[in-house]
């Protein structure tokens, strides 16, 4: 049995209404991990796994020259690649 040491949840949120008594449980968990037997340590509001994807077709690509715009996208899923950071 392999143990995982971080696992990577991402919600997508339609309605913050139904979702305020779930995030108020993720909050709740929201600790430390000393002494814990697991804990949620980070959590990140926005399309960051997104935005880290986008980073590493940059840098596959070569195109070291986007990172500073995609780090900057203020919502990185209103762009589909990053052939559209040069018109977006």
């Amino acid at each position: 049995m392999i143990i995982t040491k971080n696992l990577t949840v991402v919600y997508t949120v339609n309605d913050k209404e139904s979702f305020k008594e779930e995030l108020a449980r993720l909050n709740n968990d929201f600790k430390s991990s000393k002494g814990e037997d697991w804990a949620i340590t980070a959590m990140s509001h926005g399309h960051e796994i997104y935005r880290l994807e986008l980073i590493e077709s940059a840098h596959d690509e070569g195109r070291h020259d986007l990172l500073d715009e995609i780090f900057g996208l203020p919502d990185p899923a209103k762009i589909k690649s990053i052939s559209e950071l040069e018109t977006y």
